[in-house]
């Protein structure tokens, strides 16, 4: 015969599989009709400025959201199943509640140093969307005197390598490829003012050369596939 605290334990796990099961059914039918959806539409449409980084964030917000379950399943799990373990009546000494207890911190510190990495990688993926954004609307002013302006640009001409260009412009006198860097104001007067070195920028809290050779390398780049990918448009 089940004694009480045994019967509950397994009313838990029953409940537990039967909740896990529903969420997968849920999750299933979703992905289902996700994957029937067909739009009518059979001609790509141009890319918005920070297309790349918004889906990014868009991924990132789904990851924060297990983050913080991981968060609070770290620090409770080990209190629950010591809880459950007690339920049957074991005597637990002070050394094994001690133990418990330091899982659950290690465990919480760590998650919680995850997320906190995750959210400052959010904050940094934002800031470069809007630099994006605001780039696009200023370089979009052109196309009033005759330039043609791509934002976001994809290429796409080695297998398995997804490479993009920030904006793209046309016009009469050649094609420019602009990568935008977007970095926080700092307190000051120059707190914002950028000089351009032989082979670095200058920014008010130092020299940064990877801003620069990410550029070059893009230039550099740009003849093989630009073109192929270009003449698709």
């Amino acid at each position: 015969m089940l004694i009480p605290s045994a019967m509950f334990i397994w009313a838990i796990f029953i409940e537990s599989a039967f909740l896990l099961l529903l969420a997968g059914a849920v999750l299933g039918l979703i992905h289902w009709k996700e994957r029937k959806k067909r739009l009518p539409f059979t001609q790509k449409i141009l890319r918005p400025p920070g297309e790349s980084l918004r889906l990014r964030l868009i991924e990132l917000d789904e990851k924060l959201n297990d983050r913080f379950v991981q968060l609070f399943l770290s620090a409770y799990s080990p209190l629950v199943l010591a809880g459950l373990v007690a339920l049957q009546g074991v005597r637990a000494t002070i050394g094994a509640w001690i133990a418990v207890a330091a899982i659950a911190v290690i465990a919480s510190v760590w998650s919680a140093y995850r997320l906190w990495e995750m959210i400052n990688l959010r904050r940094r993926i934002r800031l470069g969307f809007e630099g994006e954004r605001h780039v696009g609307e200023a370089l979009n002013q052109l196309m009033l005197v005759g330039y043609r302006v791509f934002h976001d640009f994809l290429i796409t001409d080695k297998p398995r390598s997804i490479r993009n260009i920030d904006h793209v412009v046309i016009g009469p006198n050649g094609v420019f490829a602009v990568e935008t860097k977007t970095r926080r104001k700092m307190k000051g007067e120059n707190g914002a003012k950028v000089t351009l070195l032989d082979n670095a920028l200058q920014y008010p809290w130092g020299v940064d050369r990877r801003d620069l050779t990410q550029a070059q390398r893009t230039r550099r780049g740009k003849p093989n596939g630009f073109r192929k990918c270009l003449t698709n448009r």
